[in-house]
């Protein structure tokens, strides 16, 4: 944020050339972007980390003689590599353990599209399939064919990643149970605007519909913690025990860290691009590409292997542009100022989430601070003390590990963000309060779903509580909102959104 300091500082303006959209929208078209280079970098890189995985695993395929995308002098050079693999594959075929081999490209938008084109540079070998057909692939798989002579691809869309449905809690077809799908979806057809709407409404069926039928899988779609992932650890490892092992390496191009494939435990690099993740072990390897697990790619910076159709790219689009940005004074055409985060020393009306996200970040960094300092004995400051009030820091040590010993307290009260006191004060303080249970106070609980899960505190361990805060009310912005008593004192406590 230091570079966004400097620009308020000197009251330059910043545009940012992935927020440029069709009329300057919020959501309207991107006119400028790097997507499709990602997905055809991506899969040149991915097709040749298959080879090399399943060279670790004994096999030796034309896949093998795919270079690194930037080692090609452009993307046609590339593409006429990848069609003398396919004619290789078209002529000697591929082992039957790894056969019919599936590439399944998950999304619909520029970065599958431009995977899709260098998937297409095999040749006539690839043979493209809908979902529906997978299994039928899948009964093939170890057996001598015709499918041995073939790549096969399968494009999906978000409809065939989720289904409406319900899994209640503590049920054995749970969401990540490869089962999960035909236990609890029902018949009502799917709509994306819905979907991205009412996430909550829907359950996963990727990992039990089109999971087990994947060589490679190639995620090129927007993801985020509101939507049930593609592939769990526990879904994996699930799939793993049922003795399918058919996917064989993920080449993830949108680059999420513990996003839609939860297996991609650390993006990887240009000159690094490959490692291995022990499903059994739920750990990355560290003995190269052989052994046990699934090959993961996360580059995330995948367009730059392309530097001259992207680079080329780039400034056709941004070209049209130009013009109003080196005239002083001329007024920014619609799309450049959607795009303008920066001006005039201010962020612009769009982009002051910015300054929110800052200073929630700033709290967390010193509420952390704070904890780890009670949790290593120390003395907390007065700004250590408000840090932690009102933070997300739920709990803290007790007994002989507290920051200061409950010795003076009349019970051994925990020293916990926000319960009933003020974090990490002395006990002493606690003890007094405890006494004084008049002088809290509570207001109607929120309803479901804001209202937290309230549970007695057993031997003083506060529970988690998915987030919610705990505060008492004597203390600046307090909201109290429902009400538990402690099992080992008499200290009413409270907890706040």
């Amino acid at each position: 944020m230091a570079l966004l300091d400097e620009l308020l500082d000197k009251r330059c303006r910043l545009i940012d050339y992935e927020c440029v959209r069709e009329g300057g929208g919020g959501s309207t078209a991107r006119l400028i972007a790097f997507g499709g280079f990602a997905g055809k970098a991506g899969i040149i890189n991915g097709l040749r980390g298959l080879g090399l995985r399943l060279l670790g695993q004994g096999y030796s395929t034309p896949f093998l003689a795919i270079g690194p995308a930037y080692s090609y002098q452009d993307y046609n050079q590339a593409k006429q590599a990848l069609a003398e693999v396919g004619g290789q594959i078209a002529t000697g075929g591929l082992p039957a353990a790894v056969s019919p081999l599936v590439t399944t490209i998950c999304g619909t938008g520029n970065v599958s599209k431009g995977a899709i084109d260098a998937l297409g540079s095999l040749g006539d070998v690839v043979r493209w399939v809908t979902p529906a057909e997978l299994p039928g692939l899948t009964s093939l798989h170890g057996t001598e064919g015709e499918h041995q002579r073939h790549v096969y691809a399968c494009v999906v869309g978000t409809e065939h990643l989720v289904a409406h449905g319900e899994v209640h809690e503590g049920s054995p077809h749970s969401p990540h149970s490869p089962h999960a799908a035909g236990a609890h979806r029902d018949s009502r057809p799917f709509e994306r605007s819905h979907y991205y709407a009412n996430p909550h409404e829907y359950i996963p069926t990727f990992h039990a519909t089109i999971a087990p039928h994947t060589s490679l899988l190639v995620p090129t779609m927007y993801w985020d913690r509101r939507f049930p992932r593609l592939l769990t650890l526990e879904q994996l490892a699930e799939l793993r025990a049922s003795g399918n092992s058919r996917l064989l390496a993920v080449a993830d191009l949108t680059c999420d860290v513990g996003g839609a494939v939860e297996s991609l435990v650390r993006s990887s690099t240009i000159d690094a691009p490959y490692y291995v993740y022990d499903v059994e072990a739920r750990a990355e390897r560290t003995d190269g590409l052989d052994g046990n697990g699934v090959l993961m790619m996360g580059v995330d910076i995948l367009p730059s292997e392309l530097p001259k159709e992207a680079s080329q790219h780039f400034g056709d689009l941004l070209f049209p542009f130009v013009s109003p940005l080196t005239t002083r004074g001329a007024p920014l055409p619609a799309e450049l100022a959607g795009a303008t985060i920066v001006d005039a020393g201010r962020l612009r009306p769009a982009y002051q989430y910015i300054q929110a996200m800052r200073e929630a970040y700033d709290r967390s960094q010193e509420a952390a601070q704070a904890e780890a300092a009670a949790r290593g004995g120390m003395h907390l400051t007065p700004q250590q003390l408000l840090a932690l009030e009102g933070s997300t820091v739920l709990s803290l040590p007790h007994g002989p590990q507290a920051a200061t010993p409950c010795t003076q307290a009349a019970t051994p009260c925990t020293l916990a963000a926000n319960l009933c006191i003020r974090a990490a004060t002395l006990c002493t303080e606690a003890a007094t309060l405890c006494k004084s249970p008049g002088a809290l106070t509570a207001r109607s609980p929120l309803q479901p779903p804001y209202a937290p899960r309230l549970q007695p505190y057993a031997n003083h361990q506060v529970p988690s509580l998915h987030g919610h805060l705990f505060s008492h009310p004597m203390h600046r912005g307090c909201n109290p909102v429902q009400i538990t008593r402690c099992s080992h004192c008499t200290a009413t406590c409270s907890t706040r959104e």
